[in-house]
């Protein structure tokens, strides 16, 4: 979470990847923007303004959803939430307790939340730091001096901005006490008049700490005007410690939550749940940090700490027990984020490196305390806890926006790379994200990216993951949220609910590349927040959500098990649409954003899929009023509206104005038409695989190895394959090895080898294999032509063709549906044509261009006509040293002949030389993967982050430029001018 201060702005994460260009990023000279990396700021403009009309614009736009071509496998993670104790989101929030300053801590001088009732009695309070219970600091010292008949003396605590007491429920109270007299107090529930609405009684308080637990059942009451009192009957001396009182919980767990909270959020069937917050981790010092072993054991061994990213105090009684047991009860991923040394101070108090070893350890600590065994020390206190069996926690987050306050150098030198250590070495298998996406030495396995943004900004943002290359790091948006209304009171508007909406339209797409997401922040409580917009609102008494909270559902309860590629026909304006399919039940799920003040008639084209049922349903999010939000008195003003409609392979569908909207429907998807003729690797879908595991060959066997982006050039070529239509059934496929052409992979006594075709009908049917939609419902799997029943499989790290059940150990039904089940990934390597390293010059292989050859002139990327005659200077400019690519070793990058350290990039889409920087923004920008040239005579380099731009010159300027896109992107002899030849340097 970003902690804004006036005047308001916003900061963009510096870790935020490149947009996708649209239609109008070249129409000049001058295109826009290209986004990079770095801390950007945008001032908060309202786009949320009331519409009192809307009319119907019914257009001859459509919408192709092509079910023959199969998309990237869903994350189960991809809609997750995230808690941060924000907004008094916690104590009086999602934690059930109902006493303010239970333990007496949140001050050393003064008693916030409790006044004294003095009935018939007199005395007086006071605070003790030389009594006091547990781990806590002081006491409550109640001193009786006189008590008359029917009196008593005691103290009155009124929650956290009122207390809720209904009729018949029974409430948990928890008092530790000691006396100086063997004492009898009572526990009493009161309304505002000081009628009694349910009591309980403690008896035998003596000279020792001990601790009190009684039931209190309500007789009458109603509303949160309500107190609970704790009083003495007799005069002396009594010391109270942990005055506490639960209603019942979430799931009747003691120590727990809120349920009207609690179910909503279990309601939005989150895939992972992300605790306990960000600036919440780190606080605005060292001391003051979230500690999660003052969390755990008793609550009188809590002592809470006061929050000083959100500015209250926190009693801790919601700790990291607590939240690995509510994601358990509500089915999510657990993920834990750790304190890394950073804080909100303007990065005046960063931990040196030999100041982190006691904080690493924490880590350790908590990994153990959620996974160990019981006879581990964590692990014990754990069971202690009432959970003895792992909580099996994968994914641990190393800080929070540490590219925030001076943070991004030091987390990048040492920060991450300790933690990271230390936890690999013990925990091989545990997850690490990181929160800074420069290039560092150790690579985490995921990387959080947040978004906080204007509603526009934020449906622009849609595509921001759309040329992520898919070898890189995965992406976890950990947060996000549309800024809908105006600073300083933005509300969760519908306005900002469908910019959410059409950002989530491109994590959806691109779940190949993104792991998972997590909207922010959660909770709103409407008597003390610190920050808007918020997804669920709340008082002592009751609980609504937000039309940013219906979006979240509505998409997280209809999404498939991976995407569908689809696409409009035509250049639709505004709107915003993703596809997913579930193969196993057969049911589509078409989503589309309308951010258009008019309605929008789409013609939806279904026509690859065998059959279509004519019964569609519908979910509708939609007003006439961009800017309405709910509120108490009206909670259901902006809600989902269910349908239906008559599907076909082919109809119209209107979307109305300012409308998110999700149709469902019931398809037979029909035959999967693979990519022919293109280059791409296959992904093992095994979920307990760690790693990125591949299919490929070695040694002319077939086999799955764990490749990444860093692996050598040879295994990534073995694990590249070119799909060729099936050498005996042009409905199926082919792969042909990338680095051994007339090679395939084929089936030979069961076993998965790599032979060259002989042309025999029998090494064809061998060789070919029928694409069925995955067995885990997800992702593809292959079927052998000629073996009926048997698939494609990895068993043992080896592939063969497996029937489920058969007579052979690698016919084993065990994970049999996952072992069988791959993604269609781009290629491993991104080359297509192997470029010698060394100083080469790159000369236009556009026809009537004379000697024009690539070069960098005031740090532009040009053309120029240059010859050995030329001026030294010149020709130095035109010769680069190819290297292995920065981002990628299968792509090549261009170092500067005469300025070592510069290489060519592109920016705004201009090709610049620039120094590098070490980002892995840079190195994304200066990469360039080469393929057969688009002429067909020698080379063009593909954009490695824009995979659809090619290197281009253009009235003699460099560029990278889309086909048809733009002034740089003119047809007119694109494919000559992407074209170049790679010559003997003019400059050795």
């Amino acid at each position: 979470m970003l902690k804004l201060n006036t005047p308001f702005i916003l900061l963009l994460t510096a870790t935020l990847a490149l947009t996708a260009c649209s239609a109008s990023q070249l129409d000049s000279n001058a295109p826009t923007t290209e986004n990079h990396g770095g801390v950007q700021t945008r001032s908060i403009s309202n786009t949320a303004s009331p519409l009192t009309t809307v009319t119907s614009q019914a257009i001859n736009n459509g919408l192709n959803i092509d079910l023959s071509r199969p998309g990237p496998a869903i994350s189960r993670h991809l809609w997750g939430q995230f808690f941060e104790d924000i907004n008094q989101a916690a104590d009086g929030g999602l934690y059930a307790e109902l006493v303010k300053n239970r333990a007496f801590n949140e001050n050393s001088t003064s008693i916030p939340g409790w006044s004294t009732l003095a009935q018939n009695a007199t005395g007086s309070v006071s605070l003790d730091a030389t009594q006091h219970a547990g781990a806590m600091a002081r006491s409550l010292r109640m001193d009786v001096s006189n008590v008359n008949a029917g009196g008593s003396f005691g103290v009155v605590n009124g929650g956290y901005f009122g207390l809720k007491v209904v009729n018949g429920t029974t409430y948990t109270a928890t008092v530790w006490a000691k006396s100086t007299t063997n004492s009898t107090l009572e526990v009493r529930l009161e309304d505002s008049s000081g009628t009694v609405l349910g009591r309980g009684t403690v008896n035998g308080v003596n000279g020792t700490w001990q601790k009190f637990t009684l039931p209190i059942t309500a007789s009458s009451g109603s509303g949160t005007g309500n107190r609970v009192v704790v009083a003495a009957q007799s005069a002396g001396t009594v010391w109270l410690q942990m005055v506490s009182l639960f209603p019942p919980t979430y799931k009747g767990r003691p120590n727990g939550l809120r349920t009207d909270l609690a179910e909503k959020v279990a309601a939005l069937k989150p895939g992972l749940f992300r605790f306990p917050g960000g600036n919440f981790i780190e606080a605005a010092n060292r001391a003051t940090h979230w500690d999660w072993k003052k969390t755990v054991g008793d609550n009188i061994d809590r002592p809470g700490h006061f929050n000083s990213a959100w500015g209250y105090f926190s009693s801790d009684g919601l700790g990291i027990y607590e939240y690995l047991q509510y994601a358990e009860d509500i089915g999510a991923e657990p993920v834990l984020g750790i304190y890394a040394g950073l804080h909100l101070d303007g990065g005046n108090d960063i931990l040196t490196e030999s100041e982190l070893a006691p904080y690493v350890q924490d880590a350790l600590d908590a990994l153990e305390y959620a996974n160990g065994p019981t006879t581990s020390v964590w692990g014990a206190k754990r069971a202690a806890a009432g959970h003895p069996a792992p909580f099996n926690l994968k994914y641990l987050e190393i800080g929070n926006e540490d590219w925030l306050n001076n943070g991004a150098s030091s987390y990048v030198q040492y920060r991450y790379r300790v933690f990271h250590d230390a936890i690999k070495a013990r925990y091989p298998n545990v997850k690490l994200i990181a929160t800074v996406r420069d290039s560092m030495n150790r690579t985490p396995d995921i990387i959080d990216d947040h978004y906080y943004l204007p509603t526009q900004t934020m449906l622009d943002f849609s595509h921001n993951y759309d040329n992520y290359p898919r070898t890189n790091t995965k992406i976890f948006v950990g947060e996000y949220a549309s800024l809908g209304g105006t600073e300083p009171n933005r509300s969760a508007s519908l306005a900002g609910a469908i910019g959410e909406a059409g950002f989530m339209t491109g994590l959806e797409r691109n779940s190949d590349v993104v792991w998972g997401s997590a909207y922010a922040p959660l909770f709103q409580h409407l008597n003390n927040t610190q920050w808007e917009p918020d997804m669920i609102q709340f008082n002592a008494e009751t609980s609504y959500v937000s039309p940013n909270y219906y979006v979240q559902q509505m998409f997280s309860s209809n999404t498939g098990t991976e995407v569908v590629p689809a696409s409009f026909t035509s250049d639709v304006q505004n709107v915003f649409q993703s596809s997913s399919l579930n193969r196993q039940t057969g049911k589509l799920f078409v989503k589309v954003v309308n951010n258009n003040t008019v309605s929008k008639t789409l013609t939806l084209d279904l026509s690859s899929a065998a059959a279509v049922q004519a019964s569609g349903s519908s979910i509708v999010l939609s007003s006439t009023n961009r800017a309405a939000t709910n509120t108490l008195s009206q909670p259901n003003a902006i809600a989902p509206i269910a349908g239906s409609f008559t599907a076909s392979k082919t109809f119209n569908y209107t979307f109305p104005a300012n409308s998110v909207t999700v149709l469902t429907m019931n398809v037979t998807p029909g035959q999967i038409k693979l990519p022919l003729g293109e280059t791409h690797s296959l992904k093992a879908l095994t979920s307990n695989l760690s790693g990125n595991w591949y299919v490929r060959h070695q040694n002319q066997i077939g086999i799955i190895s764990a490749l990444d982006k860093t692996s050598s050039l040879l295994d990534k070529k073995e694990a590249t394959f070119k799909l060729v239509a099936g050498l005996s059934d042009a409905n199926c496929v082919s792969f042909e090895a990338f680095n051994h052409p007339g090679q395939y992979l084929r089936h030979f006594n069961y076993r998965i080898r790599l032979d060259a075709n002989d042309n025999s009908q029998l090494f064809k049917d061998d060789a070919t294999f029928c694409p069925e939609g995955g067995k885990i419902g997800r992702g593809l799997s292959f079927r052998a032509k000629n073996l009926d029943g048997y698939y494609l499989r990895h068993y043992d790290f080896a592939l063969y063709m497996a029937k489920n059940g058969g007579a052979s150990s690698w016919d084993t039904p065990n994970l049999f549906e996952e072992d069988t089940s791959f993604d269609l990934t781009a290629p491993l390597h991104r080359s297509l044509v192997d470029v010698p390293t060394g100083l080469s010059s790159l000369k236009a292989a556009t026809p009537g261009l004379s000697n024009y050859f690539l070069r960098h002139r005031n740090n532009l990327g040009w053309v120029e006509s240059i010859t050995n005659s030329s001026a030294p200077t010149d020709r130095q400019d035109a010769t680069f040293k190819v290297v292995q690519g920065l981002a990628d070793n299968s792509c090549v990058s261009f170092e500067s002949r005469n300025f070592p350290g510069q290489y060519l990039r592109h920016y705004d889409f201009r090709l610049r030389l620039e120094t590098s920087n070490n980002s892995a923004t840079f190195d994304d920008d200066a990469t360039f993967c080469a393929v057969p040239g688009l002429s067909g005579n020698g080379l063009s380099f593909q954009s490695f982050n824009f995979p659809a731009y090619y290197l281009r010159h253009y009235n003699t300027e460099a560029w990278i430029a889309e086909k048809g896109n733009g002034a740089a992107g003119t047809t007119a002899l694109f494919n000559e001018d992407a074209s170049f030849t790679i010559e003997a340097p003019l400059a050795p």
